[in-house]
């Protein structure tokens, strides 16, 4: 896992809570065949995946100098403030980080074929709801320090 002050990177991003709530459970876009974007004749639901050499550029990069690591963001529309929520999503989709705007960049990046890359710092972890954990300055500072480490080093 991460810790506070540590930097993820996107390799793909999930709309997390896009889907319908049935009394057997939730079922996310590729569970009742609605795709959220189709483009160049493919169809993406909940998953959007990054370009993979891209990320790997840069987590190469920011891993020199930063705890780092890449792997699935969920996008959410409400934070999880509770630890129960946050191991549903876990159990769900395995995710690294939990963020919400990343699927809607990568969804346009898609649109236009464009390469993204998100790039965040952790200023907290999810549990039941504790604002004394949160270091946003140290997250803040260490996500602007590793993106102008990229910019420096392409």
């Amino acid at each position: 896992g991460l810790n506070v002050g540590d930097i993820a990177i996107a390799a793909e991003e999930i709309y997390g809570d896009e889907g319908v709530l049935c009394l057997d459970g939730f079922k996310d876009m590729t569970e009742i065949g609605l795709p959220i974007i189709i483009t160049n004749n493919r169809q993406f639901y909940n998953k959007i995946e990054l370009d993979k050499e891209t990320i790997d550029k840069v987590f190469n990069i920011i891993n020199k100098s930063y705890t780092c690591k890449k792997g699935t963001f969920i996008t959410v529309s409400t934070c999880s403030g509770t630890l129960k929520r946050a191991k549903e999503l876990k159990e769900s989709y395995n995710g690294l980080c939990e963020n919400m705007e990343g699927a809607s960049i990568a969804h346009i990046s898609n649109l236009y074929g464009l390469k993204m890359v998100e790039i965040r710092g952790i200023s907290n972890i999810v549990e039941d709801r504790n604002k004394s954990a949160w270091d946003i300055n140290l997250a803040s500072r260490n996500a602007q320090e590793a993106v102008l480490a990229v910019l420096k080093a392409l």
